[in-house]
Order: C-alpha cells, then structure tokens, then sequence
C-alpha cells in the first residue's frame, strides 16, 4: 500500500516475531484493543481490520502499541 495520509486501507496482516499471547495480553489489558493474530505459511502476524467506527486515532494507537511492546 502507498505511504500516504491520503491513502487508508481497511485491512492488514503484519509478520511479528514475537510472543504473541503475552502481546495479546498486554495489548488488552494495557490499551484496550482487542486484535486477531494469525498464523500464515508459519508466520505470526497481527492482522488489522478497520471499519466505518474507527479512526485515524485508533490506527496510530494500535502501531504505537504494537511498537511500544516489541
């Protein structure tokens, strides 16, 4: 997808190296967001949704989470 602000797409999957039930966890109790992780060609990855109810905010609160705690 384009890096642009002018560009938002509804849904992607993210590889993650990492401990993904204490992410899950930690995501949940410490920022309120609730997300699917999902295994694909033995990978991990965090797969994001948005729909009509989110916001710009909610977006950038999922990556500075996500940056946060890996």
């Amino acid at each position: 997808m384009p890096d642009s602000p002018d560009w938002f797409a509804q849904m992607i999957a993210i590889p993650l190296a990492c401990d993904t039930e204490a992410l899950t966890k930690r995501l949940r109790d410490e920022y309120c967001i609730e997300i699917p992780f999902t295994r694909w060609n033995d990978t991990m990855g965090i797969r994001a949704s948005f729909q009509g109810y989110n916001t710009q905010d909610d977006a950038d609160l999922l990556l500075e989470a996500v940056t946060k705690l890996i």
